[in-house]
């Protein structure tokens, strides 16, 4: 999903690694911004060896376990500063939820700020 730049009440990383040891599988992080400022800058920080060996294995994964957020004031994602300035605009286009940073509406379609 990508890195945040502050914590909560679960920690995401203890997550993935303790599900990881359940499964007897390797744990690999993408600790980098689930919102880049550029594509530029996105292209840069993924070419990272570290970051760039967790996204091949992404893609050449065949099982992935996902979660979805909800827009409340519980979601760690909708009070980072990018999300919570945009959070009128997203409600007026439906969106009710995030699946990776994608927002979606309550038939979990693309909601787009245009």
């Amino acid at each position: 999903m990508g890195g945040l730049t502050r914590g909560s009440g679960t920690n995401t990383f203890e997550v993935s690694t303790e599900f990881a040891r359940v499964l007897g599988a390797e744990c690999y992080y993408v600790a980098a911004p689930i919102y880049f400022p550029s594509s530029e800058r996105r292209t840069t920080l993924l070419t990272h060896y570290g970051l760039a060996e967790a996204m091949r294995r992404a893609k050449v994964a065949h099982i992935a376990f996902v979660s979805c957020g909800d827009l409340s004031s519980r979601s760690l994602l909708a009070t980072t500063q990018i999300v919570s300035e945009s959070l009128p605009e997203l409600r007026r286009v439906g969106a009710v939820g995030d699946l990776l940073g994608v927002f979606l509406d309550a038939a979990g379609m693309r909601s787009t700020i245009r």
